[in-house]
């Protein structure tokens, strides 16, 4: 999860390890949600 903050959000690991739980798992959701999304188009650019 550090690493896609890191690269998509700027956020630096150090920042995403100090957040407070609740903050850190919301953006851990957040993400999730993106890397589904993601998955999906390219599952159905690959269906083309």
């Amino acid at each position: 999860m550090a690493y896609y903050a890191l690269h998509e959000f700027s956020l630096m690991p150090w920042d995403f390890a100090a957040l407070e739980t609740d903050k850190k798992a919301a953006l851990t959701a957040m993400i999730l949600v993106r890397v589904e999304e993601e998955r999906r188009e390219r599952t159905k650019i690959k269906k083309k």
